[in-house]
């Protein structure tokens, strides 16, 4: 009995500032565990839903596997329909891919078409230089033919 004695508190004994705080402290401990168990319940329900759709997906799959098996056809329609997504979801990765290439493609066409234009263009200029500077080189050889004539005569 003494023992008890010592660890209740008297009733009557008046509050000090420590005992104040270690109330505060531990109502404001007790709110901290109250949230975290409601965020766990809260994690603990999502896990739950989670849990019930993939054991429905589950015993989906595991039907569609029985039926295979149990009629012993692996073509069955359910295995048709699921090779025809496949078959369609490839496809349209094809289709998507050569769009790409073509128009890939036609950009460089369009480069290569735009570069020969310039390319041709230049050798033009160049070939009109080239007659530009001959001409003037046979001007010059003519006028000196002239004036050689001019003396000899």
């Amino acid at each position: 009995m003494n023992s008890n004695q010592n660890n209740e508190i008297p009733k009557i004994r008046p509050m000090t500032s420590t005992t104040k705080k270690d109330k505060e402290s531990l109502y404001e401990e007790n709110m901290q565990l109250k949230n975290y168990i409601n965020t766990i319940k809260k994690d603990f329900a999502f896990s739950k839903s989670d849990n019930r759709k993939l054991e429905l997906e589950l015993d989906k799959k595991e039907k569609i596997i029985e039926d295979i098996v149990d009629s012993g056809n692996l073509q069955g329609d359910k295995i048709n329909k699921a090779k025809e997504t496949h078959l369609i979801i490839g496809l349209k990765k094809q289709f998507k891919d050569v769009q790409t290439q073509l128009k890939n493609k036609t950009v460089e066409l369009d480069n290569i078409k735009k570069t020969l234009k310039v390319t041709k263009l230049n050798e033009l200029n160049i070939e009109v230089n080239t007659y530009t500077d001959e001409l003037q080189k046979l001007k010059s050889f003519y006028e000196i033919a002239l004036q050689q004539n001019a003396i000899n005569e």
